[in-house]
């Protein structure tokens, strides 16, 4: 008789803890934001040859725009934006000081809804500002 009480019990158990399974609620981290700036948009940008993506896709009057903006800004030269890929192709000279977020800045001005992409060396596989 205690046998079939125990398996009544275990089978009973078995089939109704999955239905308030649902009901337990495991507690979430809270989320955080923070607006410190990663160590690559910080970084002053080496001189060389670099690209950058723009997204989203620019247009021929949007090239001129990025074109006329970024040869404005001093240490800066060779600058070429092409619409076919979407990118902007310069050149930062010896001594200067650039730094990714403010050329990130610069295309947010531009087009609010634009964002540009860090700049990689060009002939080179290094994503990262500086190297």
């Amino acid at each position: 008789m205690n046998f079939r009480i125990g398996l009544l019990v275990f089978f009973t158990s078995i089939y109704t803890l999955p239905l308030f399974a649902q009901d337990a609620v495991m507690p979430t981290p809270p989320i955080s934001t923070s607006t410190v700036n990663t160590n690559a948009s910080s970084m002053y940008i080496s001189p060389g040859r670099y690209n950058a993506s723009v997204l989203p896709a620019i247009n021929f009057g949007m090239g001129k725009r990025l074109e006329k903006a970024f040869s404005s800004v001093s240490g800066l030269d060779n600058v070429e934006a092409n619409s076919t890929d979407s990118s902007v192709h310069f050149s930062v000279k010896n001594g200067s000081k650039i730094r990714t977020a403010d050329l990130q800045k610069l295309v947010s001005k531009i087009d609010s809804g634009a964002v540009m992409s860090a700049p990689i060396l060009e002939h080179s596989m290094a994503a990262t500002p500086g190297l």
